[in-house]
């Protein structure tokens, strides 16, 4: 729950592109760890506590060594969960991770890339957040399988020559300027919300068809053939191998995760040409009820009482699920609303940028995540390997 990029997890909580982990907290960058909570860049550790850039390690607190009766006694005492707890080991791990170096992209077993947040992929150029691609160039949150594909965002499984699309996936090949297509999708372009079909143009919500221009059928012959007049016509008006014009965006640039990835101000995004969407005014409730700081005081009422977010002053509320989750976990309830949670976490995302910087250790030139006015120490790949093993 409250996870961004998180990959064969079970039992994760707000934790930030970690795969293979099981019963972590507040952590972001992380592999096959587990019980532990506010970890950054770790592999293979459990038991551990505010620990950046550890390797199988066990029973650590801020990067010092314990014993395990000795790491359970401290950790009791930072009463995990309580809010409070969290919210002051929240700090502290912040100060305390300024210390450490980090690498310049975090990227594992890839052949000629240049990217970040990339994983097992070939020949990928400026790619982000993105696992197994091969060929392809400004790719983002794509996943499993995509092969010869550019400019394409969202989700990817099994995708292969897909260019310009938008939140396409699962078998689907040869699409250009489509959106939301889904399954088993061949050769079409310029489609919305079409599955299972093949040989598609300008077409809204088919599914298992053939021949179809703007949603009427049509016999193979007539379809190549009007497919080209209209082609020649996009190409004469400017129109063709360009996406969706964004005035028939049906939302709004602050609805969409451009504006997790490029945050701007209402008055920015209309200056770019884009829709805004302002918060629908609704009468806020009173709070009904205290939030217990401990997990351990919330009563099953609490599923019953309206809540105030302490960030946005919307109400919202906690469904029994919700509840389960952090008494299993030992989570205090949160005191802001899902949609906060969501921005906050979405701040400690690397931008999907890269610039030049020189390594802090050997001054080489580099290609990193962190924008040179950022305070933190980075490393080229081949000074962080030596910091770290």
């Amino acid at each position: 729950m409250d996870s961004s990029f998180v990959y064969e997890g079970e039992l994760c909580y707000e934790c930030i592109d970690c795969t293979a982990c099981y019963n972590l907290k507040y952590s972001e960058n992380s592999q096959n760890c587990q019980d532990s909570v506010f970890l950054f860049n770790c592999q293979g550790c459990h038991d551990c506590v505010g620990c950046i850039n550890q390797r199988h390690k066990e029973y650590m607190i801020f990067n010092e060594q314990y014993s395990r009766e000795e790491y359970e006694k401290i950790k009791s005492e930072l009463k995990l969960d309580t809010k409070s707890g969290i919210n002051n080991l929240g700090k502290k791990c912040h100060d305390f991770l300024l210390k450490y170096p980090r690498k310049n992209v975090y990227a594992e077993h890839n052949q000629n890339c240049i990217g970040n947040r990339l994983t097992d992929s070939k020949d990928c150029f400026y790619c982000f957040n993105c696992k197994d691609l091969e060929d392809c160039r400004y790719c983002m949150r794509l996943a499993v399988g995509i092969k010869q594909s550019m400019d394409y965002t969202g989700w990817g499984m099994n995708a292969e020559l897909v260019y310009d699309c938008v939140a396409c996936g699962d078998h689907v090949y040869n699409l250009k300027f489509c959106t939301n297509c889904t399954t088993n999708l061949t050769d079409c372009e310029y489609c919305h919300q079409c599955t299972g079909s093949r040989d598609l143009f300008g077409c809204v919500g088919l599914k298992k068809k053939q021949y179809c221009i703007l949603n009427k059928q049509y016999t193979k012959e007539e379809y190549f053939a009007l497919k080209e007049k209209i082609i020649e016509h996009m190409r004469k008006t400017n129109e063709y191998g360009e996406f969706f014009p964004s005035e028939i965006c049906p939302f709004g640039y602050n609805e969409t995760i451009a504006m997790d990835c490029f945050p701007a101000s209402k008055e920015e995004v209309l200056k770019m040409g884009f829709q805004w969407r302002d918060p629908e005014v609704k009468e806020v409730q009173p709070q009904t009820c205290e939030i217990p700081d401990s997990i351990g005081d919330v009563k099953d009422s609490i599923t019953n009482e309206v809540l105030v977010c302490a960030e946005c002053n919307k109400n919202f509320k906690i469904i029994s699920q919700e509840l389960k989750l952090y008494r299993q976990m030992a989570i205090p309830v949160p005191h802001v609303c899902s949609a906060c949670r969501h921005i906050k976490r979405m701040k400690k995302l690397d931008p999907p940028e890269l610039w030049e910087r020189k390594c802090a250790k050997c001054g080489e030139t580099m290609h990193t995540c962190y924008a040179p006015n950022r305070p933190e120490t980075i490393y080229c790949e081949k000074c962080y390997l030596k910091e770290v093993y």
